[in-house]
């Protein structure tokens, strides 16, 4: 082995063992350091107990009990993991970074214009690859967003996604009066027997809902009502992540990247 390979296998071998070194004995580093304090104090073993002071031996356990804790909940990713998710990451953005691909005239970053993010927009791979790593950041996209609403259409099941965006826009109210209007809209539109867009939720959370909104309009809201619509959010959130959303991410083809959306 040459003397610059050497080098650089020393280094990588320091790296990773700054990375994955075991969590020190502290146990042992413990022991000597009584062994030691009774040594000067020269007493026998049979009186360290009572010799020792037991709030120093228990400040010293609870340390100990609190490393070791650390040490299991960290995190181990082998290094090669780490810069593999690194790199697919850049790869997966750099379509949006206008440092490295400037070829679209349109790019919202240069022009400083919003509604270039809304037209005349190609889709790419990276969009595709981008959706499909969750069901967030496929509605953070306006194009992603609105494909997700006409898929969900043609199952006859849009309304989940209409109530899950509406429940969400509900606990940005900024006043009671505000929240009190729009939770009786969401009610109304949604939860109640003959509502136009009813969602499928468990008979307890329906029960519970009807209850709270028995009085129609007279009904007086404060601040501990503000997660009544959280269990019915939980769960239509809970469908569309593990049913719709999975089923729309297998429609994701290549025939997008043809189409200029408006």
């Amino acid at each position: 082995m040459k003397k610059d390979q050497l080098k650089t296998f020393k280094l990588q071998e320091s790296v990773f063992w700054n990375v994955f070194r075991p969590p020190s004995n502290r146990g042992e580093q413990y022991l000597d350091q009584v062994a030691q304090t009774l040594k000067k104090k020269r007493v026998h073993p049979d009186d360290a107990l009572d010799s020792f002071d037991n709030n120093l031996l228990l400040g010293h356990l609870n340390k100990l009990i609190s490393s070791l804790k650390n040490a299991e909940e960290r995190a181990i990713i082998k290094v090669s993991e780490a810069a593999s998710g690194l790199i697919t990451h850049c790869i997966m953005h750099q379509g949006n970074d206008p440092l490295v691909n400037i070829s679209s005239f349109d790019n919202p970053w240069i022009l400083d214009d919003d509604s270039a993010w809304h037209f005349n927009r190609r889709l790419t791979k990276q969009d595709l690859a981008q959706w499909k790593q969750s069901m967030a950041m496929l509605l953070a996209d306006h194009i992603g967003s609105k494909l997700f609403s006409e898929f969900l259409h043609k199952e006859f099941s849009e309304e989940n996604l209409i109530f899950m965006l509406e429940c969400e826009e509900l606990a940005l109210c900024p006043t009671i009066e505000d929240f009190s209007r729009m939770a009786g809209t969401i009610y109304r539109k949604f939860i109640e027997n003959d509502a136009p867009f009813q969602i499928n939720i468990n008979s307890s959370t329906k029960k519970k809902l009807d209850n709270l909104f028995m009085g129609g309009s007279r009904v007086t809201f404060d601040a501990s009502h503000r997660n009544c619509f959280d269990e019915a959010h939980h769960h239509i959130r809970t469908l569309l992540e593990t049913d719709s959303y999975p089923r729309f991410c297998q429609t994701l083809n290549d025939s997008l990247l043809s189409v200029i959306y408006k």
